[in-house]
C-alpha cells in the first residue's frame, strides 16, 4: 500500500501541489481576516530520523523542484551531512547554522552570560508565569547542552506532558519529557547502528 501511495503521489504531484497551494492561500486569507497572523509557516523537523542518508538527500536535494512548487514559508532543520550540499540549498532558500553554545567551563562551572542568553531566548517565546519556577528553566537549558534546537524540543515535550488540569510547565512534565527524549535517542541510536552493533569490538 505504501509503494502504491508513493507512486501515485509522484505521478500526480503537480495536481497535489496546486490544491495544496490553494488550501494555503485560503488559510492565509482567513488568518489575516481574523487578525491572527499573516501567513502559515511550516517547520519540517526530525529528518535525521529518516532511515538512511541517501533517502534524506533524495527528499531534500533530488526532489527540490517539488519542494519549491509548494508556495509557503518553510523552515527545514537539516541533518549535518546535508550541509555538504550548501551550494545547492542556497539556490532555493537561505541556509543558517546554529552552533552549540558553551554553557560551562572545563571545571563544570556554569557560564552565567550564556545561561542568561538562553533564559532570554526562552522568555521571548514563553511567559515566565507559565513555568513553575525559574530553576526549572535553568535545568531545561542545561539539559539542552547549549543547542537552541534541542532546547525547543525539550520545551515542546514538556508542554505535551503537562497535566490537563495544570496551567504551568512543571517538574512532573519536565521529567516525563526527559524520559521520553532519552527513549527516542536510544531508539534512534539502535536504528542507526543496526543489529550488528552488539558484535562490535570497539
Amino acid at each position: 500500500m505504501g509503494k502504491y501511495h508513493s507512486h501515485f503521489l509522484q505521478n500526480r504531484f503537480p495536481d497535489f501541489a496546486t490544491r495544496f497551494n490553494d488550501f494555503i492561500e485560503e488559510a492565509n486569507i482567513a488568518l489575516r481576516k481574523k487578525g491572527i497572523g499573516k501567513e502559515v509557516l511550516f517547520i519540517v523537523d526530525g529528518l535525521e530520523k529518516t532511515m538512511t542518508a541517501d533517502l534524506r538527500k533524495k527528499i531534500i536535494i533530488d526532489e527540490s523542484n517539488r519542494l519549491r512548487s509548494i508556495k509557503a514559508y518553510t523552515i527545514f532543520t537539516l541533518p549535518i551531512e546535508l550541509m555538504r550540499e550548501r551550494q545547492h540549498l542556497l539556490q532555493f532558500g537561505a541556509v543558517e547554522t546554529f552552533p552549540f553554545v558553551k554553557l560551562s567551563d572545563r571545571d563544570g562551572n556554569l557560564l552565567e552570560p550564556a545561561i542568561e542568553a538562553f533564559r532570554n531566548f526562552v522568555f521571548q517565546r514563553i511567559e515566565r508565569t507559565l513555568f513553575e519556577n525559574e530553576d526549572l528553566v535553568d535545568e531545561i537549558i542545561i539539559l539542552s547542552g547549549g543547542s537552541p534546537r534541542e532546547l525547543l524540543r525539550i520545551l515542546q515535550q514538556t508542554y505535551f506532558n503537562v497535566a490537563p488540569n495544570n496551567t504551568q510547565l512543571d517538574r512532573v512534565a519536565f521529567e516525563k519529557a526527559r524520559k521520553r527524549l532519552a527513549s527516542q535517542a536510544a531508539q534512534y541510536g539502535k536504528r542507526r547502528n543496526g543489529p550488528s552493533s552488539k558484535n562490535s569490538s570497539c
